[in-house]
């Protein structure tokens, strides 16, 4: 006797582009319907940084409070201090937490595209999601410092209603970082050599974003007519604004500004030459 068996077909995911859907609405249709596989890319980066350490989760703790220590010694004795009020190890502390998650994720984000080649031959999913599960990951550890941050200029007697600017340094910080970290993935995907270079140029980068010096010390080094150029980095205004809020450092609003229209200018780039080398990626792989 011949026995059938019957197996249930599982229909398969289908994403649906509609005519005259713009991009963000696209994107958050792309969130719901993947959202798991964003989660996994999340927990994979989790796993993959601190799933063979003893401490695990605790360098998220001793990270940024060993780099400000070593930061506040350093520039400490080079004497960029001048200009500085407040305690030199908190200044850098707030400093360093903003770059620290900019530069991660953008130098992260050039090498995501070989990481998750095997993936992408066989999946199709948003690679959107790539740069943005690299900031997610990334974020714990950024919330982690900013904590200590607060903690910190409460216990140094700062704070006060300027910690509501917050509500607009933090995004700012977000969108810079993951305007960089496009940029850096769509560019790191096609042309290998980014990926060698980026790490140098954020080296460089670092000693033109006020870290570890006060904005005066920037406008003492440099003509008037040329300080603006310090704020085209995207990161530079958004670490100011930050400070500002924390505890009232006070730097020219429009540099903030600049920085921010920087911001959304290579955002915008990102996106279109995202766009652009998507479409070459799946050929080269």
């Amino acid at each position: 006797m011949n026995k059938s068996i019957h197996t249930r077909e599982e229909k398969p995911l289908e994403r649906i582009i509609e005519a005259g859907r713009s991009p963000l609405k696209q994107v958050w249709v792309d969130f719901v319907q993947y959202k798991d596989l964003l989660r996994s890319f999340v927990h994979r980066d989790w796993k993959v940084r601190y799933g063979q350490t003893r401490l695990g989760w605790l360098w998220m703790f001793i990270q940024p409070i060993l780099s400000a220590a070593i930061l506040s010694l350093l520039f400490s004795r080079i004497g960029s201090r001048d200009g500085i009020e407040i305690p030199f190890p908190l200044y850098v502390i707030s400093g360093w937490i903003g770059w620290s998650f900019f530069s991660s994720a953008s130098t992260q984000s050039s090498q995501l595209l070989q990481q998750y080649q095997a993936i992408i031959r066989k999946v199709f999913f948003p690679k959107l999601f790539l740069p943005i599960s690299k900031l997610l990951a990334l974020l714990p550890e950024f919330l982690v410092g900013l904590f200590l941050v607060l903690i910190y200029t409460l216990w140094s007697g700062y704070g006060s209603w300027n910690l509501l600017w917050l509500l607009l340094a933090l995004p700012f910080i977000l969108l810079s970082s993951f305007s960089v970290a496009l940029l850096s993935f769509a560019i790191g995907g096609s042309y290998r050599d980014i990926q060698q270079l980026l790490p140098y140029f954020f080296q460089m980068l670092f000693f033109l974003t006020p870290v570890a010096y006060s904005w005066g010390l920037f406008g003492s080094a440099l003509p008037p007519e040329w300080q603006f150029v310090v704020y085209l980095n995207p990161i530079a205004g958004a670490i100011e604004l930050f400070r500002h809020a924390l505890f009232g450092a006070l730097f020219p609003i429009q540099y903030a500004l600049l920085s921010f229209g920087s911001t959304m200018l290579l955002l915008l780039v990102g996106l279109a030459l995202f766009r652009k080398e998507e479409a070459r990626w799946m050929d080269e792989l």
